[in-house]
């Protein structure tokens, strides 16, 4: 009985240093998912409505169309003209109220690493400018979808680690 009780104390502190490891980590991943969720919160119908009916849009703008239809599983080539992107953006945009409901029900646990890494090369290249401040400048729809895939894709980096 002794070796049993044994056995069982060293399995609970096993137990409670995961557990503590969990919540550690859960911890600083939560703050970015609540700015994530807070960023979208902040986002309107008219917002969207404004943000799709640019005729022609800044490339940041465009830029972030693109990171987020990649986030949202859009075969983006590339290649591909600012355009032709855009165009699928405001496709995907067409009615407001989906695509911001899309976005608060985006799965941030759970995001293809071939997914991330090319959504990586576009935020993390300087020459995109790819910040919330920036995109401010730019178009105020375009600034909360750039801090929800800045903060979706943190909180998804620390969530699998």
């Amino acid at each position: 009985v002794h070796g049993e009780e044994e056995i069982a104390n060293k399995l609970t502190a096993e137990a409670n240093a995961i557990k503590a490891e969990a919540d550690t980590a859960l911890a600083k991943a939560l703050p970015a998912l609540r700015a994530a969720e807070e960023a979208i919160d902040c986002l309107n119908k008219n917002f969207i409505t404004e943000m799709k009916t640019l005729a022609n849009p800044p490339d940041g703008v465009v830029i972030v169309a693109k990171v987020l239809m990649i986030l949202l599983g859009d075969k983006i080539n590339p290649k591909d003209a600012k355009e032709a992107t855009w165009k699928r953006a405001q496709v995907k945009m067409n009615n407001p109220q989906k695509f911001i409901q899309e976005l608060k029900d985006f799965d941030g646990k759970n995001i293809d690493e071939n997914i991330l890494t090319n959504a990586y090369k576009i935020i993390n290249d300087p020459k995109s400018e790819f910040t919330p401040e920036n995109m401010l400048t730019k178009n105020f729809a375009a600034a909360k979808i750039c801090l929800w895939i800045v903060s979706i894709t943190t909180f998804n980096r620390i969530y699998q680690e």
